[in-house]
């Protein structure tokens, strides 16, 4: 009793295939999504906050003319950029040491948009507990370029303080989910983190409440997915761009609840899109004092009163105010254009049309007629005024 029996293996492991202490191994998987893909190059952004040694197999590291520099390479303390030439989905880029690592992206807009004429064949690849130890990763911007498996929850996002990834197995359908699902479960790991300041995601079905949003955050793009919670306590005292959907083609958000007071006291120019929430309700005139933009769905049934001393033209985008439209107009023809729009700095092309469902009357036309004078298009109903 009370003996322990220790036994030894004999041999040892020579494997270089084993996985190190320490070390973050990136397969490289072929592009899954609707555009194709024209080169064997793949550049990745990396910052370290020391020097990191970087393996490839099968493939080779470049310089920016193409040159086979080699299949290791030693980034410099702060921004590298890493270019490669894997030969296919056999590749593997090994990191010495994870926790160095504070950005982590690839120089490519969301949808693809190649980098110098670049559409990488093959992407890396890593699973979601990866994710879990890289207690220095800040920025982690991949855009649909990078495929994350298994489950969200394993994703730490204590310390994010950018986020932008989409899942690159989607495909343009109107039917939601007709795509695979490579990363589930809940994403309150990833959005957690105090020092969260913007945030891109789009057709995941990973589980977000809008509520575990810290309140200081300053960019949400939440394109499409599974996003709930009731937001009526909700406050974003730093919003800049709160975006929540760009088409009702996808699935609505469970989003609920009034947004009298969602932005009152921000002091920053905010635009707001609502449009794939159909469920929020509430008045838009306690939207922050420098909203110019608020976009809606024709839907949601808003009211409007004058709820901050606004600086500027606030332009509702397709809003149906089921009171207050003609005090909406008299408020805003009384006051100057956002700076930014003005001078075309903010530029979705929504910024200077006012697009209303609701009764107007007489008491609103020399309003109308002030702001048609500054540039704005109105219309109401659908008719142009």
């Amino acid at each position: 009793m009370n003996k322990c029996l220790v036994t030894t293996l004999p041999g040892v492991a020579v494997s270089g295939n084993l996985k190190k202490l320490n070390e973050i191994i990136f397969n490289f998987v072929e592009r899954p999504n609707w555009v194709a893909g024209n080169s064997n190059y793949v550049v990745i952004n990396i910052a370290t906050i020391t020097a990191v040694k970087f393996t490839i197999e099968d493939g080779y590291f470049t310089d920016n003319l193409g040159n086979n520099t080699g299949t290791t390479f030693t980034t410099v303390t702060g921004n590298n950029s890493i270019i490669m030439r894997v030969a296919g989905s056999n590749a593997k880029l090994r990191c010495e040491n994870k926790y160095y690592i504070s950005y982590f992206g690839l120089p490519f807009t969301p949808f693809c948009t190649p980098f110098n004429g670049i559409i990488p064949k093959y992407i890396p690849a890593i699973d979601s507990i990866e994710l879990k130890y890289l207690t220095n990763l800040q920025y982690f911007n991949v855009g649909m370029h990078f495929m994350i498996t298994g489950e969200a929850s394993n994703i730490n996002g204590e310390s994010f303080i950018y986020y932008n990834a989409f899942n690159p197995n989607y495909v343009i359908d109107v039917s939601y989910n007709n795509y695979k699902q490579p990363l589930i479960g809940s994403g309150y790991n990833i959005i957690k983190g105090a020092n969260l300041k913007e945030f891109t995601t789009g057709f995941f079905a990973i589980d977000f409440n809008i509520n575990d949003f810290n309140d200081d955050i300053e960019i949400i793009d939440f394109w499409d997915g599974v996003l709930k919670g009731d937001i009526t306590n909700k406050r974003f005292n730093k919003i800049r761009r709160l975006n929540l959907g760009f088409a009702l083609t996808f699935k609505p958000f469970e989003v609920t609840g009034d947004v009298d007071f969602l932005t009152y006291d921000n002091p920053n120019d905010i635009m707001i899109n609502f449009r794939n929430a159909p469920q929020l309700k509430g008045n838009v005139g306690g939207f922050g004092k420098r909203c110019y933009l608020f976009i809606s769905n024709g839907i949601s049934e808003f009211t409007y009163t004058q709820g901050t001393a606004r600086t500027h033209i606030m332009a509702l985008n397709n809003v149906k105010l089921t009171s207050g439209l003609d005090n909406y107009l008299i408020d805003m023809a009384s006051l100057p254009i956002n700076p930014g729009v003005d001078t075309g700095m903010y530029n979705s092309g929504s910024e200077k049309i006012i697009s209303l469902i609701g009764e107007r009357t007489s008491a609103s036309n020399s309003a109308v007629s002030t702001l048609v004078s500054k540039g704005f298009v109105v219309i109401i109903n659908g008719l142009p005024t």
